[in-house]
């Protein structure tokens, strides 16, 4: 027994138990502390090393989950080390989101994240707690994914319009297809796509396998749209001040 044993010791996690509840409380503190603050840390001289400092750590709580895997788990390079998980394409892109600020990143971690959020809500951690290292290393990794897409709408006043959702929709069937090909051929469930999870999820309620795939598809476009809807209102609001301000050019001139 030990911090990086193979596995769990004294203290078992559980949906909604202390520990559960304590690290989503830490995370939602994070993101209001971000909006409250927003302003401040935009303009704050050391902006870009918080990014920066924030990313490396998600970078090496990455690195040696990757370590701690190989060396004490069952596991195969290309059945448990391929990113091709949601949260693990999401993470990639919220790294190069983070270090370059690129709003085409932005677009997709924006939708992508979301997965992170329903893994900070339903847990598949086999039941590590706060007296192991794979505890830090999973709510760490998936708050850093939420963090990420709400420090750049906040901090940095990225947005969202409609073109983004479809794309990011269209990109992320194809990216799918190309992760089921892969499952299939290498005996893996990347993206939960051959088989359910083994932790309780919204898929129990629908039917085995390929039913669930299909309610998996369903439920992702619907959850993106409805992520988009707060958009429609922003982008509606701020149309009138552009228009205003052109009209005010041409007056000008």
């Amino acid at each position: 027994m030990g911090f990086f044993s193979d596995t769990p010791n004294k203290l078992l996690l559980t949906e909604f138990d202390p520990m559960h509840i304590g690290a989503i409380a830490f995370f939602t503190i994070c993101i209001a502390l971000i909006i409250a603050f927003k302003n401040i840390i935009l303009n704050a001289k050391y902006e870009k090393l918080l990014r920066y400092s924030i990313t490396f750590l998600a970078i090496a709580f990455e690195m040696s989950f990757h370590i701690w895997t190989a060396l004490t788990q069952d596991a195969t390079f290309l059945k448990d080390f391929l990113p091709l998980d949601l949260c693990a394409i999401s993470l990639y892109l919220c790294i190069a989101l983070m270090l370059t600020k690129s709003k085409w990143v932005f677009k997709l971690v924006y939708f992508y994240s979301l997965g992170a959020m329903v893994s900070l809500l339903v847990p598949d951690l086999g039941g590590y707690g706060v007296d192991h290292f794979r505890y830090y290393h999973y709510f760490y990794v998936h708050g850093f994914i939420m963090l990420t897409s709400m420090y750049f709408v906040f901090v940095h006043n990225y947005k969202i319009v409609l073109k983004d959702l479809i794309r990011a929709t269209v990109l992320l069937i194809f990216i799918a297809g190309f992760v089921m090909a892969v499952d299939f051929v290498v005996g893996a469930n990347y993206m939960f796509l051959m088989h359910k999870p083994h932790v309780s999820s919204p898929l129990d309620l629908f039917g085995p396998w390929p039913e669930y795939v299909y309610a998996l598809v369903f439920i992702t476009i619907a959850v993106f749209i409805v992520a988009y809807l707060p958009w429609i209102f922003v982008n509606l609001r701020k149309k009138p001040k552009s228009l205003d301000a052109e009209d005010n050019k041409k007056m000008a001139a």
